[in-house]
């Protein structure tokens, strides 16, 4: 029994370290050299998933990101004079697009009859239409990071953004909204490596500051 509570407690510790660790979203080579230190000063096996696996593979990636030089790729689509790509990743791009809702009637209600069953309205009309904003999806394509703007290539719309022209950028679970000073700001959903795109996104966008 007293060996049990040592081996949960000594869990509980490395449990414990490991939660401090990726809190910041990002794992460096000297928190994970701490971390295997840790777990053989414990006399521990560090037993984990394929899962876990590939979660701290992306927080490596991720630090590596934030603190080193970012890696370079050839893109298939023309750059500017001294511009790099950094990433590529196919999105589905959603703007923001009125909806209407509703019609009411806010004129006069006094009539003037004309002939049989036939009315005029005295008055302005004063229709008031109702309306609201939803993002709708525009078009399928690539998005491209480089140090310069951000490229989308579609089936129906070409387009970018420099990085001027970002104030802010949401990130949600299946994509990141654009959040720019003027026009439209777009929202771009994907499946896999929100986490990646919008730490290469942010990294070269402070770079070019």
């Amino acid at each position: 029994k007293e060996e049990e509570i040592s081996i949960k407690v000594k869990s509980n510790a490395i449990q414990s370290y490991v939660s401090h660790m990726i809190e910041d979203g990002e794992v460096s080579p000297q928190e994970e050299e701490e971390l295997n230190q840790a777990v053989i000063s414990l006399s521990m096996k560090m037993e984990m998933s394929e899962e876990s696996k590939n979660a701290l593979e992306k927080l490596r990636l991720v630090w590596r990101i934030n603190h080193e030089e970012l890696q370079t790729i050839e893109p298939d689509v023309i750059l500017q004079k001294k511009e790099l790509c950094y990433y590529v990743q196919k999105v589905d791009w959603h703007e923001p697009r009125a909806v209407k809702s509703s019609v009411s009637y806010g004129g006069l209600s006094g009539r003037i009859k004309i002939a049989k069953g036939v009315y005029y309205r005295v008055g302005k009309m004063g229709l008031n239409v109702h309306s609201t904003q939803e993002m709708t999806k525009i078009d399928t394509g690539n998005v491209y990071i480089t140090n310069k703007r951000l490229i989308f290539t579609g089936e129906q719309k070409n387009t970018s953004i420099p990085f001027s022209k970002i104030l802010n950028l949401q990130p949600y679970k299946d994509g990141i909204e654009i959040i720019k000073d003027s026009g439209k700001s777009p929202l771009l959903t994907f499946v896999d490596d929100v986490d990646i795109f919008t730490a290469t996104l942010t990294r070269a966008i402070n770079d070019s500051l």
